[in-house]
């Protein structure tokens, strides 16, 4: 299982760092700080940018009101610890452009809400509870280069600024799709065509 000390490892041998991490909580050298600096940015980031199930939470929507304007019937709380809300479940595992729930996000009385017009609504959102549970090895490493990228400018290195930052998204773009290809081979969802296909579901309709 991987951890927030061996992501910050792995993001120091990205930067080509000697340093090694023995708590990323407790360290308090410059590089450790930095990092832990842009954590929170990093993973919120991290999870808005990479789709994998395992990363995602299905959770109930908490309504806070009905008919809050002219263009929807409810809002719902913006669910708590959320880097993403990925959709408002239909009552399709996989939609199309006629089952999908629109929705968007907004404001409502001073609070971030979920607008939609699906009564008691449930949400896949992306969270990061179960980050060190989920996390791949090529999404791990994604996630490092991901906080390497963010950090490359503070922290000291051998390496060329402009070099560096174009070699370190390259790297993080790479373990990103390695990470998806995995996801992708281990979720497997069979539905009909009429209920994934648009094409075919307007012309069985």
């Amino acid at each position: 299982m991987y951890n927030k000390t061996r992501i910050f490892n792995f993001a120091l041998n990205a930067l080509s760092c000697t340093k090694r991490l023995q708590s990323a909580d407790s360290d308090d050298s410059t590089e450790a700080m930095n990092l832990r600096d842009l954590w929170d940015v990093a993973v919120e980031s991290f999870l808005q940018e990479v789709n994998i199930s395992e990363l995602n939470e299905i959770v109930t929507l908490t309504l806070v009101a009905t008919d809050p304007n002219d263009h929807w019937d409810y809002a719902y709380a913006y669910p708590s610890g959320a880097a993403l809300v990925r959709r408002v479940l239909s009552d399709f595992k996989v939609d199309n452009n006629e089952t999908r729930v629109d929705f968007t996000k907004g404001i409502h009385d001073g609070a971030a809400v979920i607008f939609c017009d699906k009564q008691d609504a449930k949400a896949e959102v992306a969270k990061d509870t179960n980050l060190f549970i989920a996390l791949s090895a090529n999404s791990a490493l994604a996630l490092a280069y991901k906080l390497a990228w963010l950090a490359h400018a503070l922290i000291q290195t051998s390496l060329d600024p402009v070099k560096a930052e174009q070699a370190l998204l390259a790297k993080y773009e790479r373990f990103k799709s390695l990470a998806q290809v995995k996801d992708a081979a281990e979720s497997h969802l069979y539905e009909e065509d009429m209920k994934i296909s648009t094409q075919t579901y307007v012309r069985m309709s």
